[in-house]
């Protein structure tokens, strides 16, 4: 999932249990005055406790905590503290024949829509047993209405952790569909990108350099053109079969254009990007298919002797402007060949 889109769902995620909170008291509040009952001041300051822990969240550093690797266990102790204090409310009002039980079905909910499977169990569980407790503690309760909440409430969590599980196979599927081109099996345009952006950095923080290849097919609307689509279609599955053939595990292959391929090949220089392309180009006039590539190394030194500025390594802009410019060149050169600069922010050299 994109950082920004997974960022902006669990914000509105704590919007939404903010939302929860409100209609909670407010129903609350509402019960409490109209309906009689025991601990009603005690339980006017334990509403009053939970309007505190709505003002708290709300004062809380929203971005640093979806930001956060660590965010569930915010979100985790939010729902179990969410539950303990609908179990203490409840247990006030009389216990297990209190309405206000009802409000541990918005905490599983809740867990539904966001939490894994495995934390919508958990919730349920520790709602239904915490319930159990609260009954068994009253004593005097007849069975039966503590029964039927167990039964909503295990009927409530088993639905909800179903529905979470569909969740996660419905953001799976997202995900895949979003990394990986459907015809070639190659990264997609954006998730190639987004890999070259984390080697580029990785490189500038080790002191390494990376090296990018761009492969364009030479004349591939012809092809098209004469045999059809299907014909077309192949031959692009084929393309990303070669590219990606015998690749480190660091390495990458992403289909970022039509007929456009490119390989992320960190830790390597530009003769080893050369050498490698060189390889993959005879293997792809082997099977008939000609092509042209741009190679560019990231600079890999502190400071650029070109710009007298930061190293070109830490600008994945740069670095793909520069495998650009090689490829380019290789095509007004004739196609049909391996064109290489050696470095992101230098002209380009070396012709193979």
């Amino acid at each position: 999932m994109n950082a920004q889109l997974d960022a902006d769902f669990w914000k509105r995620h704590i919007d939404l249990g903010l939302a929860l909170y409100g209609v909670s008291i407010a129903c609350s509040l509402a019960y409490l005055v109209v309906v009689p009952g025991p601990s009603r001041h005690i339980l006017y300051g334990m509403a009053g406790v939970a309007l505190a822990s709505v003002l708290v969240v709300v004062a809380l550093p929203r971005d640093a905590i979806v930001a956060s690797p660590r965010r569930l266990v915010f979100f985790y102790t939010w729902t179990v503290f969410s539950i303990a204090f609908v179990l203490a409310v409840t247990a006030l009002d009389g216990g297990a024949r209190s309405p206000l039980a009802l409000l541990l079905l918005f905490a599983v909910v809740y867990c539904a829509l966001a939490y894994p499977p495995y934390a919508v169990v958990c919730a349920t569980a520790l709602a239904t047993i915490g319930y159990l407790v609260v009954a068994v503690l009253e004593g005097h309760t007849e069975p039966g209405r503590p029964l039927m909440m167990v039964v909503v409430l295990t009927g409530v969590g088993a639905v909800s952790a179903a529905a979470a599980a569909a969740r996660e196979r419905v953001r799976r599927t997202l995900d895949r569909l979003a990394t990986y081109d459907g015809l070639t099996g190659c990264l997609t345009h954006r998730a190639f990108h987004d890999r070259v952006t984390v080697e580029v950095a990785r490189a500038v923080r080790h002191g390494h350099v990376v090296a990018l290849v761009i492969v364009d097919l030479d004349h591939f609307k012809a092809v098209n053109d004469a045999n059809g689509h299907l014909a077309g279609d192949e031959m692009l599955r084929r393309v990303g079969e070669v590219l990606g053939r015998e690749l480190r595990g660091s390495d990458a292959v992403g289909r970022v254009g039509g007929d456009e391929f490119a390989l992320l090949l960190p830790e390597t220089d530009a003769r080893g990007a050369v050498a490698l392309a060189q390889q993959r180009l005879a293997d792809l006039a082997a099977d008939g298919i000609g092509a042209t590539f741009g190679v560019a190394q990231s600079c890999g030194r502190s400071t650029c002797p070109a710009t007298g500025g930061p190293s070109a390594a830490d600008d994945t802009r740069l670095l793909v402007a520069a495998a650009d410019r090689a490829l380019y060149e290789a095509k007004r050169a004739g196609r049909g060949r391996v064109l290489a600069a050696s470095c992101a922010c230098e002209a380009t050299v070396a012709t193979a």
